[in-house]
C-alpha cells in the first residue's frame, strides 16, 4: 500500500467514525479543538492526523485507536 493509499484509508475510517456518531466535519473539529479544514484534509487523504489527534478522535467516537489504521 502506498503512502497516499494509506492516508486515504485513514480518511475513510475517520468519515465512518464521524458519521457513526452523527457529527459534521465542523462539529468534530470543534469537539477536538482544530480547524474544520483540517478534518476535511484528513478525510480526503491529503494529510495524516497526528497520533494525538487520532487519540482524540478515538476517545470522541468510541473507536479503538487502531480502528483508523485498519482496512474496512
Amino acid at each position: 500500500m502506498s503512502e497516499q493509499e494509506f492516508r486515504e484509508m485513514v480518511g475513510r475510517n475517520i468519515v465512518r467514525a464521524r458519521e457513526a456518531i452523527g457529527l459534521t466535519q465542523a462539529e468534530l473539529a470543534a469537539a477536538i479543538a482544530i480547524d474544520r479544514r483540517q478534518v476535511s484534509r484528513w478525510e480526503r487523504g491529503r494529510v495524516e492526523p497526528s497520533h494525538a489527534n487520532l487519540q482524540r478522535l478515538a476517545d470522541l467516537t468510541g473507536q479503538p485507536f487502531g480502528y483508523f489504521y485498519t482496512e474496512a
